[in-house]
């Protein structure tokens, strides 16, 4: 049995005499639970929460994983008590691979034996220029470069090529902060578009909106998972073959996540899952295209 918490007869807040058996204040809405117990009662009650709680996770991850559309099915049938909030699962792992994402192994980090750093190599050009070329260049220099590649040097493209030389010169670390946040924001921003997408070719079978919504956070939740393993799996072995098998893993999740949520038969729900997959990695590259000049803009 769950331990009861310890309550108080009145509310020591408004003074609510009227508090037996209830969790919280009628008037004030204060939790009735008195604070003024021995360590151990305090201990074993985070420890209840505690294992309630990584029951309930371990068991929306299993099932997340392992089952495709049967979280948004229970959820859409109200069978919502014995698995974490779609939400509240997204924040986590979200939160999970965005920390690994910013977490860097330092097996290439080492300094370089030069007395000089060298420009940082993140493959960002602006018309011919590139970060090497404006690596350490004062304003007017960077004019001068300008004006010797042919490039208009009106407000906005000053401005860009400042922007790409502060990011040369020193600016990474801020960089990869700001396009970490702005990906975090563009992609919670993005499943309510995903959302959509499957309404709109699911329109007749989901119903509501809400339902497709739904499933959008749970897909992006599994898609969180499974990339926060791969950047794990990169840190010891190859990165690229973990990105390759990210890759066949979300589509094959999608299939079959549509087919159980749905109920289609293979071929409809097959050219589906390509159609709506292909919509999707469109506007998942607009997303980090625009995070990446957002940060540059904000840097």
């Amino acid at each position: 049995m769950r331990h009861k918490k310890k309550q108080l007869p009145a509310c020591p807040n408004c003074g609510n005499a009227s508090m037996t058996d209830i969790n919280y204040c009628p008037q004030c809405g204060q939790m009735n639970h008195d604070l003024n117990v021995p360590v151990k009662h305090l201990v074993a009650e985070a420890l209840e929460s505690t294992i309630h709680f990584d029951s309930k996770m371990y068991r929306t991850i299993k099932a997340l994983l392992f089952r495709p559309g049967f979280l948004t099915i229970e959820f859409n049938e109200g069978k919502r008590k014995s698995y974490v909030a779609p939400v509240r699962l997204y924040i986590f792992i979200s939160f999970v691979f965005f920390f690994l994402l910013a977490f860097h192994p330092g097996k290439n980090d080492q300094p370089t034996p030069t007395d000089r750093p060298r420009p940082v190599a993140l493959h960002i050009s602006f018309y011919t220029l590139t970060e090497q070329d404006l690596w350490k260049k004062s304003e007017t220099q960077i004019d001068s470069i300008m004006a010797a590649h042919d490039i208009p040097l009106t407000t906005m493209n000053k401005y860009v090529a400042r922007k790409l030389a502060r990011l040369a010169t020193g600016g990474r670390n801020e960089f990869m902060q700001l396009l970490l946040k702005n990906i975090s924001y563009m992609m919670f921003i993005l499943m309510p578009f995903f959302a959509l997408i499957v309404y709109l070719f699911y329109k007749r079978l989901s119903g509501y909106y809400i339902r497709t919504l739904v499933y959008s956070i749970h897909y992006h939740s599994f898609l969180f998972l499974i990339l926060a393993m791969s950047i794990i799996y990169g840190w010891f072995f190859s990165s690229s073959i973990a990105i390759i098998v990210t890759f066949f893993l979300s589509a094959i999740y999608m299939f079959f996540s549509l087919k159980h949520l749905f109920g289609e038969n293979q071929l409809r729900t097959l050219w589906k899952t390509f159609v709506i997959g292909l919509f999707y990695l469109i506007s998942v590259l607009a997303c980090f295209v625009g995070a990446g000049l957002a940060s540059l803009l904000l840097l």
